[in-house]
């Protein structure tokens, strides 16, 4: 704390004067009484002939000494020092993921950003610089110290949510990396917290402000086709939903073509619960399929979701097992694909197969076909790629990356693990899933060959007996399924990116939006990474008189985004290091009104205490 105007302190001179009046002896007039009985308690005072008497303890002088006291620091204008909202340097990380669309009241999550933002930046002294940075699944640096600030606020008014994901520890390096160049500079981290655990180390000291309350929000977490099992094999979807809310949720999940409804089931979810509903009727040669859910809640964006029929050049799988049953009926309910029994010694003989499945067995030599390892073996010398050496025993099982397609709408909180085997895998996979010293799943691609790893045995886990299981496996076959020549994943999350491939002797590639808007692309291959609205894109490809079209669905499918429960970040307090040493600037803070205030409200209490007479 320091004093502006410490001349003040002069004033301190008055407070003997206070004791001293508390010090003298009333001088009192002599008259005759006729009887002194009822005044004995002024028989001490006026025993006295000095002018003082011996100071008592008084609460009125205690009072009054507090009251000048509080009085005198007011006059000397103290101020305390704090961190800077106005530094020189003010570095603004704003979170623009699909969470910060979460909308009360007409205002999103997004909107108080700005709001928040724009106060930081009106604060600001003048001559301040502003960098100004976004984050969802990607790190955007919009600005790097501006001194318009108009501009700097016309560019936060732009910002629409975006992505599927939130990458926040690239946009904390970024922004750090940049305040810690400058000594007076300050970050601020604007968002609802929906996000992982800050792993990146601070270089600058981060303040981390927080919108957004609620949590109510249910979300689909799964919209896939599947076969039935019985003939005629019709087509069947799979939905799931999962209410994030903390309160139970009536939910309307309908199926729609073309905007006219199929049909429509109910769901019923506890808080913080996920379940699913099967169609069945009405599907049969459809091409695009819409889910959506009518229900209160506060996150619409992934309300609806968009599945198309499979166009994979997946007819042949080719299972390499000794036996499993959980598996083969496993996939032949995900996909139509013939399935052909081989036995471990005979899988190189099997020209056909478009993806190889090895169960209990690992070749010694990759196929030049995407495959899928399931329960890989053990063995005692030192292990090839995809053998074992070992198990962790009853491991629980954590998603690492519960975002990839693999893993998408899969949850393996619940499920149960016997053991795991400690599989040794090449270095160009990556563990998705795993226990606390094990590779439980991997997925991985290899100069165009795709690799998925469950490193378990199927029969020992409950995992066939859960809603998981179909998921997991059609997410698998999607992922390791050849695609036809020119032709994408039929599916993609928001922000996702897409190869487009010109056919030869294409004149002229175009690309339809969900909102009717069309744009011409150019004529080579190229990254598509414009998905930043849900619903159906179409690509179409000029081939002389004929027009080659192919469409892929765009949606919302995201735990974490959907999960919009505002979190602190503890982690986020910056500790300062021998290494990292940066200089933030401070501003003064005026707290003389509290001193006054204090004062005003001591001589109050001595006002009352006097008239009471205590």
């Amino acid at each position: 704390m320091r004093f502006l105007n410490s001349s003040m302190f002069f004033l301190s001179t008055a407070l003997p004067i206070v004791v001293i009046f508390y010090m003298l002896k009333i001088r009192r007039k002599d008259t005759p009484i006729s009887s002194i009985y009822l005044w004995q308690d002024l028989l001490q005072d006026i025993q006295a002939n000095t002018p003082w008497q011996r100071l008592k303890p008084n609460i009125l002088m205690l009072l009054q000494l507090l009251a000048l006291i509080s009085l005198i620091i007011a006059l000397a204008l103290p101020t305390i020092s704090g961190q800077a909202g106005d530094a020189k340097n003010i570095t603004l990380i704003i979170d623009n993921s699909q969470s910060m669309g979460t909308t009360i009241g007409g205002l999103s999550r997004l909107d108080m950003a700005k709001s928040k933002a724009r106060a930081i930046i009106d604060r600001a002294p003048d001559g301040a610089r502003i960098s100004l940075i976004t984050f969802a699944d990607r790190s955007r640096i919009i600005l790097v110290n501006s001194q318009d600030l108009n501009l700097v606020k016309r560019e936060i008014g732009n910002l629409k949510p975006e992505g599927s994901s939130t990458n926040i520890d690239s946009a904390i390096n970024i922004g750090t990396s940049i305040a810690s160049r400058s000594k007076d500079s300050q970050v601020y981290l604007i968002s609802d917290g929906c996000f992982e655990k800050v792993k990146t180390a601070l270089k600058s000291p981060v303040k981390f402000v927080r919108v957004g309350e609620s949590d109510d929000n249910v979300a689909i977490r799964t919209a896939t086709l599947l076969e039935n099992l019985n003939p005629p094999h019709l087509p069947l979807l799979f939905v799931s939903v999962e209410n994030f809310s903390s309160k139970a949720k009536s939910i309307l999940v309908s199926i729609y073509h073309n905007n006219k409804l199929i049909d429509s089931k109910q769901l019923k979810l506890k808080k913080r619960s996920m379940d699913s509903v099967v169609f069945k009727d009405g599907l049969l040669g459809l091409e695009a399929i819409e889910v959506r859910l009518s229900c209160s809640n506060l996150l619409k964006i992934d309300d609806s979701a968009w599945v198309l029929k499979s166009e994979r050049a997946l007819k042949n799988i080719s299972l390499v097992s000794n036996g499993n049953l959980f598996l083969e009926e496993g996939l032949r309910a995900v996909s139509s694909a013939k399935i052909s029994m081989v036995g471990p010694k005979d899988w190189m003989k099997d020209k056909n197969a478009d993806i190889f499945v090895f169960d209990g067995f690992a070749p010694r030599s990759l196929p030049n076909r995407n495959f899928l390892v399931v329960n890989p073996p053990v063995v005692k010398s030192k292990p090839s790629v995809f053998e074992a050496s070992g198990f962790e025993r009853a491991p629980s099982i954590e998603s690492l990356d519960p975002n990839h397609l693999v893993l998408q709408s899969v949850d393996l909180e619940e499920i149960k693990i016997a053991r795991v085997k400690m599989t040794h895998i090449p270095s160009w996979m990556k563990a998705l899933a795993s226990g606390k010293s094990t590779t439980a799943i991997a997925a991985g691609e290899d100069d165009g060959r795709r690799a998925v790893l469950l490193s378990f045995d199927l029969r020992e886990s409950d995992l066939p007996l859960r809603i998981a299981y179909p998921i997991l496996l059609a997410n698998i076959i999607d992922y390791i399924s050849p695609a036809p020549v020119g032709k994408n994943l039929s599916r993609l999350n928001l922000g996702e990116s897409i190869v487009i491939r010109p056919l030869a002797g294409a004149s002229s590639i175009t690309i339809d939006y969900p909102d009717g808007s069309r744009k011409m692309l150019k004529k080579e291959e190229q990254v598509f990474q414009d998905t930043r609205a849900p619903g159906i894109y179409r690509i179409s490809q000029q081939v002389g008189s004929k027009v080659v079209s192919e469409p892929f669905a765009v949606s919302l499918i995201s735990q974490r985004e959907s999960d919009i429960a505002p979190a602190d970040h503890p982690e986020l307090a910056f500790r300062q290091t021998s290494k990292s040493r940066p200089s933030t600037s401070s501003v003064d803070v005026d707290i003389w009104r509290w001193f006054a205030l204090a004062a005003l409200v001591l001589l109050m209490i001595e006002g009352w205490v006097y008239v009471k007479g205590y």
